[in-house]
């Protein structure tokens, strides 16, 4: 166990996470929704008395995402408020147990050399006022990573938390296919800024569900859990997203390979079992348009036709040509930033901001076009181009640093092998997304938050 004893400091770090609570929620009331306040609340509670019951609900209400302007074109968003009432309640909660002597540091550790580079980055480059919420943003990820791995410690709060994930990811796929059918949209997003985050999550999502499944005992092999990575996959289709279909279908052969042997029976079986349920959950969704689409709606094989034509005749034109360009871009642009990069105030996410999902051209400063200034956007959808962009090659080596830390901690578990098989799948699946697009850190929070549900070893098992 680690040598850090945060009880040491007294009082200190309780009243200052007392303090940051109710600033919390002051914002939450004088900004927010009323809704966001509750939703805090029920946070808070149910942390202090049961914190497994407030990561499920944490886990239930960030993807239902509102964004407000604060002091000086700060913009917080409600999951991150959500977020900041869970990890501030965990703290109290721990100080009030005093029960520090359980807790897995390693994210922290591992995440510690990316920190810091953020630090001077913003620094560099950033107004005084402007560098803590940059930090913290772009923190969530290891945050909620260790939250995660030290919340979920007991087998039974881990079978809540997977069924938990099983439910919330056929309800995402539902409020998908249901927003395509009810409307002329051509591409799903549901509470996503855009059908490439929404891609991205589903990304996230596939490889762990896929894991659970394939994981499970011969004796009992919970054949209806293989409709979650199947309506996963569909989601994926639907949303249209080329880097989120290459990076499941990357992905979901790594765990399959992984975690069950293609070659013995049960492994046919369930592969098998895949290749009906995909077959017969695009016949619902086909249903599903008929019934539910109206006179303004496209009928489901218009729908089809162009999502096929969109994945033949456009992906080597978009994912060659036009990020190519935005990727030498952005590569222009750290050239002159090499090592802290120039900061995340003057560049922009570029899930964000797509321009895919608006039908729109993108605003994206080329430097190549000899337009670019010091306050210039920088949208370069590749995620190791924009990390240097930002945070420059010291920032992108300790991200690659942190997520390699973890790789090899999942390799080397024995048990539960599935969910280490799963998480493996989801770092595999985000490498390749990267190259394509960004999900950092747009999707901090859902990154650290799986990432974490994978790491998971209940206590009766780690022994």
């Amino acid at each position: 166990m680690s040598s850090l004893k945060p009880y040491r400091l007294g009082l200190l770090v309780p009243a200052c996470a007392v303090v940051a609570l109710a600033a919390v929620l002051t914002v939450s009331l004088a900004s927010f929704p009323l809704w966001l306040a509750l939703s805090e609340i029920a946070i808070l509670l149910l942390t202090c008395h049961r914190r497994e019951s407030a990561f499920i609900l944490l886990l239930a209400v960030i993807s239902l995402d509102v964004a407000q302007p604060t002091i000086r074109n700060i913009v917080v968003t409600s999951s991150e408020l959500q977020f900041a009432v869970f990890a501030l309640a965990w703290i109290i909660s721990r100080y009030w147990r005093n029960d520090w002597g359980s807790v897995d540091w390693r994210p922290l550790k591992w995440s510690a050399p990316f920190v810091m580079v953020l630090l001077f980055s913003c620094a560099n480059s950033l107004e005084f006022e402007k560098v803590l919420p940059h930090v913290v943003r772009r923190s969530e990820l290891f945050v909620a990573f260790f939250l995660t791995l030290n919340t979920v410690v007991t087998s039974q709060a881990r079978r809540w938390v997977l069924n938990s994930v099983g439910f919330l990811s056929i309800a995402h796929v539902g409020l998908a296919t249901l927003q395509l059918g009810l409307t002329d949209l051509s591409r799903t997003f549901t509470f996503f800024t855009n059908p490439n985050q929404l891609g991205g999550y589903f990304g996230l999502l596939l490889p762990l569900t896929l894991a659970i499944w394939l994981s499970a005992s011969p004796e009992r092999p919970n054949y209806h859990w293989g409709l979650v990575p199947a309506a996963l996959f569909v989601g994926v289709v639907f949303t249209q997203s080329r880097a989120a279909l290459l990076s499941v279908t990357t992905a979901g052969i790594f765990v399959f390979f992984k975690t069950a042997n293609p070659l013995s029976l049960v492994g046919l079986k369930r592969l098998v079992a895949l290749a009906v349920l995909l077959p017969v959950l695009l016949i619902f969704v086909g249903a599903v348009f008929h019934f539910s689409s109206s006179q303004s709606s496209e009928p489901f094989l218009t729908r089809f036709y162009s999502i096929e034509g969109r994945f033949r005749t456009v992906f080597i034109k978009d994912a060659y040509r036009a990020r190519l360009t935005r990727i030498k871009a952005g590569l222009e642009v750290w050239r002159g930033h090499p090592f802290l990069g120039r900061g995340p105030a003057r560049v922009e996410d570029a899930s964000a901001n797509d321009d895919e999902s608006a039908g729109e051209q993108p605003n994206v400063t080329d430097p190549l076009a000899g337009n670019a200034t010091p306050e210039s956007r920088v949208n370069t959808h590749n995620l190791y181009v924009q990390l240097g962009v930002e945070h420059g090659l010291l920032g992108l080596l300790s991200f690659l640093f942190f997520l390699g830390s973890v790789w090899v901690s999942l390799w080397r578990m024995r048990r539960p092998s599935g969910l280490a098989a799963g998480g493996l799948g989801l770092i595999l699946g985000l490498l390749v997304h990267s190259f394509f697009d960004v999900t950092f850190p747009s999707l901090a929070l859902e990154i650290g938050l799986l990432l974490g549900i994978s790491s998971t070893v209940p206590r009766s098992e780690s022994s």
